[in-house]
């Protein structure tokens, strides 16, 4: 509000100059001359503490004229800075400084003083930091102290005193987690014991005992675990589960560790894995759809016969031999394959479908009798060394006049999994 009125008596002033017949240099030339010299007053009331008569003087001599104001400005924010440094500096207490921020505050309507509380506050924030640092190692609670005397600005009056406390409370800290470590080792608790030192790591930093000691603790836990994986290890086709969450345990604390992903992939080759996941090397004819037998099983993904012909092509009586394929790479991590062969629901009472299996060009199973009442067959076949594995599946009858090859209900090849099963 008297910043609102000051600019209306200036606008009063102007317009009562121009009014009398004076010129806008002479006003000018006037006003200047009375604002110096109150702001010559203000600047002494300012030096000498007395805020409220500075501000008193200003509202009622210098606002009314905007050519002191960013002398105004000048002068309030230079003892604001100077008052901030001093307590910085320890030349001033923190009661004193409370005590003219009160007063400062009060003539805080000095809208164009840029005072530099973001300063004034990181101050205050440093001096606090080593308040409670020095509260807090009275109380032998290092770590807090070691935290809060960090956080001393390097200017401060109180930094090199406490950089020699900080030295102080890691010498006295490091002693405590260590017999902290100790007695964790001792009672098998190595996880705690190592969670220990990496806390201390980050609080000390670059202490070379400290980090020997995380080494030498998580290079004998992840042993014992590795170990541990491998005593339950007893039958690879059942046991690998129990192996594996050992292992991904162990990964929760040492994620990066080569011996811990490498026993990671080992036992993760005895879980069974879908054949169809694979990467398929290559194929004819082939596709993937989810069908139902003739008992009512319903598989998500299965390969049946695809005819790749147009939906014009049909046979009379004629014997059709394209047969379908897909061949996936195993490169000899499996030893054991099993997948269920099943008659699709809706076949007809004569199915002309059979299913071979392949291992590098070795037959490895083979079945074509099939009609429309078989039951779904669970198989299993020994793939052990093998590098690609090819499943056919092949025409071997007639079909009666119009019948679309591409339409026919026949075998389907279904829940293909291999799994590693010897060590």
């Amino acid at each position: 509000m008297k910043k609102v009125l000051a600019l209306v008596l200036v606008l009063i002033n102007l317009f009562l100059f121009v009014s009398c017949g004076k010129t806008e240099e002479s006003a000018t030339a006037m006003k200047g001359i009375e604002t110096s010299s109150e702001i010559e007053k203000f600047y002494s009331y300012m030096e000498k503490g007395e805020y409220k008569k500075g501000a008193d003087l200003y509202f009622d001599k210098i606002a009314v004229s905007s050519a002191g104001i960013d002398e105004v400005a000048s002068v309030c924010t230079e003892i604001f800075t100077n008052m901030t440094s001093d307590y910085l500096a320890g030349k001033i207490s923190k009661a004193e400084v409370e005590r003219r921020m009160v007063l400062i505050r009060e003539i805080e309507e000095l809208v164009y003083v840029t005072n530099p509380y973001s300063e004034y506050e990181s101050v205050c924030e440093s001096k606090e930091n080593y308040e409670k640092g020095l509260q807090y190692l009275a109380n032998n609670s290092y770590e807090d102290a070691i935290t809060f005397l960090k956080g001393v600005r390097e200017d401060d009056c109180n930094y090199n005193d406490a950089i020699s406390k900080i030295r102080s409370a890691k010498a006295s800290y490091k002693n405590n987690i260590l017999a902290d470590v100790e007695t964790k080792v001792n009672s098998k608790e190595l996880i705690e014991a190592i969670e220990i030192l990496t806390s201390a790591n980050e609080i000390i930093e670059d202490d070379e005992e400290i980090k020997t000691l995380a080494i030498k603790y998580g290079t004998q836990y992840v042993n014992e675990e590795l170990i541990k994986a491998e005593e339950a290890f007893i039958t690879p086709a059942t046991d690998w589960e129990a192996s594996l969450q050992i292992i991904n345990q162990a990964q929760q604390y040492f994620p990066e560790n080569v011996e811990l992903i490498k026993a990671e992939e080992y036992y993760g080759l005895f879980k069974p894995t879908s054949l169809f996941g694979l990467n398929l090397f290559n194929s004819k004819n082939f596709r993937l759809k989810s069908a139902k037998d003739n008992m009512g099983n319903v598989y998500k993904e299965a390969m049946s016969y695809a005819w790749s012909g147009s939906t014009a092509d049909y046979y009379t009586g004629e014997n059709i031999t394209k047969p379908m394929s897909a061949t996936y790479v195993l490169d000899g991590k499996y030893n054991l394959l099993t997948f269920v062969v099943a008659v699709e629901s809706g076949a007809e009472a004569n199915c002309y479908t059979g299913v071979e299996i392949y291992g590098d060009d070795r037959l490895l199973y083979s079945e074509e009798s099939f009609d429309s009442t078989t039951k779904p067959m669970e198989c299993s076949v020994d793939v052990s060394g093998v590098t690609d594995l090819t499943i056919s599946l092949y025409y071997t009858g007639k079909v009666a006049n119009t019948y679309y090859v591409r339409n026919l209900k026949e075998v389907i090849f279904a829940e293909p999994l291999l799994q590693r099963t010897v060590k």
